[in-house]
């Protein structure tokens, strides 16, 4: 029954509920209103890219898999780009070309672990900088560690990974990094810079492989795990963009999600990336999410990565860098808006080089691809975009004319800088190796030569090859052994397959079988880096310090910054008690990467022997911030906590608590750590223990047929039996 209202009364309601009506449709205008309407300024600009992510995996562009909720809600307020191109299924480089605009031929990084992109190279974080912006980086793989260049200008770069929820199988290689604690770290940056204009570049690393997602994604796609992968970085983005909206920068911030390069998932015979260029390793999502949203776009014309820096400075109204080879993507940004000009994208790979066989370059024009290689490829894109039917000899004309483009792309593109060559630790390359990234001699600047292997022909041995090195991060050294030597067979030639089998026989114990493997990788290629600093540290093990030196030294002469020479050459000095030099390469070892444990322990010890204990304690410790689980630093600390006559560094109580650590983690069973507890309560005036542990160190050593340690240790004893520390 209709309620009757007066005259009065009924403007009473109405006109509440016209403001009511009229506020709805304003929000809807606003919600709705296209990208160039009237909008809010945009003061902030975060990037965020999941690395390894097909675009084809995110429900904004395959219904079929609705994954990403999260994600598909910034495609509904924004402009998605259907066709990306990224310029290689590499992390480094594509990232490389993401921040710089460039292709790889122009900002010359061109593969992982070996490249280091140039400051050469203008960033847009040194551009955003330059105009004001706080910038910070939350990167989560070693990939992308500062050492390799994408640091520049970084106000903060968080590269720095914790062992907790860390992917990879030996914590201690710290290679990547867990999404849950990358949106941590994002959000407190966040809040700590919502009162500045910032730039935000957050990386997640989850959906590369292995794939081992969390709960309940595990179980939800047991049978899809990189599927799950991609769900759970969509709910931590979604994290991220919820505090994003309760501060209220939602208003204020441009939103680009994007990825490096896509994953082949054993599609052409390739599991995961980094060989083949098809669509699925280089297709990526990107998405543009304006202050406050529009009504959703989707444009059809290719765009590439290197199109994000000029989009930005377009927005910004910034100039673009003069070298940018990307295009200003906004003018696409409304429905029916400005075309993109007729354009050709470049993609390369050039880790099938590793293997003696041609690169992989292609081009990109609308629906069509041409790939130049030993046996061009040409295929039309849209109808099949797996790939499977080749056109070249169908459409020759076209293949010509997309070849010329090619041509002409590789021709205008000047090398700003690239700096090739890098020298990583053991530690460092195991990390590669970890994330599934194969070694080898890359030839970046190879031309192409028909007499070289087709890729598509060398992909089984590949696969095989990674098989290999999955195997030995496992522990599996037999078996890796087996496929090794199989791989061997095949390709006898095959230089990095003899320097996996000298890392497996010295995994093994089998030194003279490793030298051996590495002097015949040294016969293959006699100036490899790598198989000469290898080489020199089994002859170390051997006692062979003469030629170990020598393998040091061509090492260094290839490549001054070799972490894995430099510290084996100054362990040789310092076993020749030549400490000065010694220290000169312990030192090196930090100029190069101040951060390698390796050179901080052993510089540390080196200090510690020459009772330097200052600054051997400043090493120890820095070196225990980065790894902290080191049982040796902490024995170190405690010694000298123990027995310094420095009283600013004599602290009983402290080298009590590192020296229980030390032993906790050695089982109690490594007489040096036993010694040192002795000496630990000794200083706290705890002798009956310091006596107990000094006979079981010594108890040790005896049985180790160790006679040295054990008279020193005996005459430590009676000085606890008479109720003395250890003192200078």
């Amino acid at each position: 029954m209709p309620i009757a209202m007066s005259g009065r009364t009924r403007r009473k309601w109405i006109v509440p509920l016209l403001v009511l009506v009229l506020a709805i449709a304003g929000a809807a205008v606003w919600f709705l209103r296209p990208p160039g309407a009237t909008r809010p300024p945009i003061r902030n600009v975060v990037i965020i890219s999941i690395d390894t992510c097909r675009a084809d995996y995110l429900g904004c562009y395959n219904p079929d898999r609705p994954l990403t909720p999260n994600i598909d809600k910034v495609a509904r307020e924004g402009i998605l780009f259907e066709n990306v191109i990224s310029p290689v299924p590499l992390t480094l480089p594509a990232h490389s070309s993401m921040m710089t605009g460039t292709i790889p031929p122009t900002h010359g990084v061109q593969a992982n672990g070996t490249f280091r992109l140039s400051p050469a190279n203008l960033t847009l974080a040194e551009i955003l900088s330059a105009n004001g912006f706080a910038t910070g980086a939350v990167v989560s793989t070693f990939v992308l560690d500062s050492q390799f260049g994408l640091d520049q200008g970084f106000d903060t770069y968080h590269d720095e990974f914790e062992t907790a929820g860390n992917k990879s199988s030996d914590a201690a290689l710290h290679a990547e990094r867990g999404g849950g604690e990358t949106t941590r770290i994002a959000v407190d940056w966040l809040d700590r810079n919502k009162d500045s204009k910032f730039f935000l570049f957050l990386h997640y690393y989850d959906p590369h492989e292995e794939y081992e997602p969390p709960e309940p994604y595990a179980s939800r796609y047991a049978d899809n795990p990189y599927a799950g992968e991609i769900a759970y970085a969509d709910e931590l983005i979604g994290r991220f963009l919820d505090r994003l909206k309760a501060l209220g920068l939602d208003e204020s911030t441009l939103v680009i999600v994007t990825s490096d390069h896509g994953e082949m998932l054993g599609e052409h015979g390739e599991e995961t990336h980094q060989f083949f260029i098809y669509q699925s390793a280089i297709r990526v999502p990107l998405i543009f999410r304006l202050p406050g949203g529009t009504a959703p776009v989707r444009v059809a014309e290719p765009a590439g990565l290197i199109d994000i820096v000029p989009t930005v400075c377009g927005l910004l109204g910034l100039k673009r860098p003069a070298n940018v080879q990307g295009v200003d993507l906004s003018a696409a940004f409304e429905e029916g808006g400005a075309a993109l000009s007729d354009r050709a994208l470049y993609c390369e790979s050039f880790t099938p080089t590793t293997l003696g066989a041609n690169p992989l370059r292609a081009v990109v024009e609308r629906r069509y691809k041409f790939i130049q290689t030993t046996r061009a490829e040409l295929y039309d894109i849209i109808e099949d975009p797996g790939e499977s039917v080749n056109l070249v000899l169908e459409k020759s004309r076209l293949a010509r004319d997309l070849q010329d483009r090619l041509r002409r792309i590789l021709k205008d593109s000047l090398l700003v800088g690239g700096d090739a060559g890098l020298g990583l630790s053991a530690q460092d390359r195991a990390r590669l190796a970890s994330l599934g990234y194969v070694g080898g001699t890359m030839e970046p600047r190879l031309e192409f030569d028909p007499g070289r292997d087709d890729p598509k022909d060398v992909i089984g041995f590949h696969e095989d090859y990674l098989k290999a090195t999955a195997l030995i991060r496992a522990g599996e050294y037999d078996a890796a052994r087996t496929q090794l030597e199989a791989l061997q067979a095949q390709r006898p030639d095959y230089q990095i397959v003899y320097g996996k089998l000298g890392e497996v026989a010295v995994a093994q114990g089998r030194l003279d079988d490793a030298v051996i493997d590495f002097e015949r990788a040294l016969e293959l290629d006699p100036q490899d880096t790598n198989s000469h600093a290898q080489l020199a540290v089994v002859l170390t093990a051997q006692g062979k310090l003469e030629p170990a030196m020598e393998h040091a030294k061509i090492a260094l002469k290839n490549d001054p910054n070799c972490i894995t020479a430099l510290i084996v050459a100054g362990d040789i000095l310092n076993a020749q008690h030549n400490f000065d030099e010694a220290e000169a390469y312990y030192e090196g070892v930090l100029k190069v990467d101040p951060r390698n444990t390796d050179g901080l322990s052993r510089l540390g010890s080196l200090l510690q022997k020459q009772n330097r204990h200052a600054r051997a304690v400043e090493l120890y410790r820095k070196s225990l911030e980065i790894l902290p689980d080191q049982a040796e630093i902490m024995n170190n600390l405690s010694w000298i906590a123990s027995t310094s006559s420095n009283a600013a560094l004599r602290n009983p109580a402290k080298a009590l608590k590192l020296a229980q650590q030390a032993c906790s983690m050695t089982g109690f069973e490594t007489a040096p750590h036993l010694d040192t507890l002795a000496a630990a309560y000794a200083a706290t005036g705890d002798f009956k223990k310091a006596v107990e542990w000094q006979e079981k160190a010594i108890e040790l050593a005896v049985a180790a047929g160790r006679t040295g340690p054990a008279q020193q240790w005996k005459r430590q004893l009676e000085i606890y039996r008479q109720g003395r520390p250890l003192v200078p």
